[in-house]
């Protein structure tokens, strides 16, 4: 997985914004992140795949397999690779 180049992470008064910082496809206004999507955009350059991502959010928030929660990090990981946030690493940014 890759993050897409277009955008920086900041933290600016307790909260995580991600800022683009040239015009591009996914959106070209910050979108505010909570701390679950903050994480998922950190780590993703570390993970090949989506299931190693969505492995290593549950593992750090202690998230039960089968669970609705790891449903939901699963769907909204699918959301960011949907709309260009997130880079499958066969995609270009």
């Amino acid at each position: 997985m890759q993050s897409n180049s277009s955008f920086v992470l900041r933290y600016i008064h307790e909260k995580y914004i991600l800022m683009p910082i040239c015009t591009n496809n996914a959106s070209n206004d910050p979108i505010l992140l909570n701390d679950v999507a903050a994480s998922i955009w950190e780590s993703a350059p570390f993970h090949q795949n989506r299931e190693e991502l969505l492995a290593k959010i549950a593992q750090e928030y202690e998230l039960t397999k089968g669970s609705a929660e790891i449903a939901a990090v699963d769907s909204f990981i699918s959301q960011m690779v949907d709309i260009g946030l997130l880079l499958e690493q066969s995609e270009e940014i």
